[in-house]
This record gives structure tokens, C-alpha cells and sequence, in this order.
């Protein structure tokens, strides 16, 4: 399943969709290729270097996410320090669910828990990485 955003150029994410004083918190735009007999699309965007921290958990039908709309909970990129990757995982699920696995903002949200939680129910999945750095002053 292919997944873009307008948000991430040459790898590197917009700094509107920050939650540091460069950002305005406003989840990326996304593009998701549909699937075929997908009734809804669960979205995570997780840091792989900020012990798995779960940045965005949203569920809906959606194969368009405009700039800004948050759907479901969202709290952009705020690293301590330097560069982090921000991977924004799509799952294509046959039925509709009304909780997912997972704890919103918050670390310890490894991938692999997440793709075994939903497994029964995914007819497919992609990603997009890409990454985002705190600079010096910015808080």
C-alpha cells in the first residue's frame, strides 16, 4: 500500500506539524492508496528513537487526510534533542474497530505488538519515514 504526504520533502518532515514553537501541531497531510475491501484505515506515527513513542493513533475511512484536520489524537514531533525518525504506519483493516492497541503519547509502542494486535484484521499496511530535528533554541 503506498502512503505520501505534501508534508515530508527529500525525507524530512514540515515543521508545521510539530508540537515545538517552529510547529503549529497539525497532523500531516496523507495520501493512501486504497484498498480493496478495506473498511477503514488505522494511522500511528511512532518514533522509533524516542523509545517507540506513539505520536498519533486515528481511525476512519479516509483515504485523504487534509494538512491540519488531527483526526483522532495527535501531538506532532517534539524530540529532546537532535534527529528523530517519525514513521507513520497505515493499516487497511476488513472491519470497522473502535479501539486501538496502543498508549497515546507515550513510549514503549513497539510495531510489532501493534501488527500482531491488528494481524486478523489487516488486509494490508505501509509506511512513510521520514525525520524531524529539534534546533538548538527552539523549545
Amino acid at each position: 500500500m503506498k502512503i505520501t504526504s505534501d508534508d515530508l520533502k527529500n525525507g524530512v518532515w514540515d515543521d508545521s506539524i510539530s508540537h515545538l514553537t517552529c510547529g503549529k501541531n497539525e497532523s500531516p497531510q496523507l495520501s493512501i492508496e486504497p484498498v480493496n475491501g478495506a473498511v477503514s484505515y488505522a494511522v500511528y506515527m511512532l518514533d522509533p528513537d524516542g523509545h517507540d513513542w506513539e505520536h498519533w493513533a486515528s481511525i476512519g475511512s479516509e483515504t485523504e487526510i487534509v494538512h491540519g484536520d488531527n483526526p483522532g489524537s495527535y501531538v506532532g514531533p517534539y524530540p529532546p534533542s537532535g534527529t528523530h525518525r517519525y514513521i507513520i504506519y497505515v493499516f487497511a483493516l476488513k472491519k470497522e474497530i473502535y479501539d486501538l492497541p496502543g498508549s497515546f503519547d507515550a513510549p514503549g509502542n513497539r510495531i510489532e505488538e501493534i501488527r500482531r494486535a491488528l494481524g486478523p484484521l489487516t488486509l494490508d499496511e505501509g509506511s512513510l519515514t521520514g525525520t524531524f530535528t529539534r534546533r538548538k533554541g527552539v523549545i
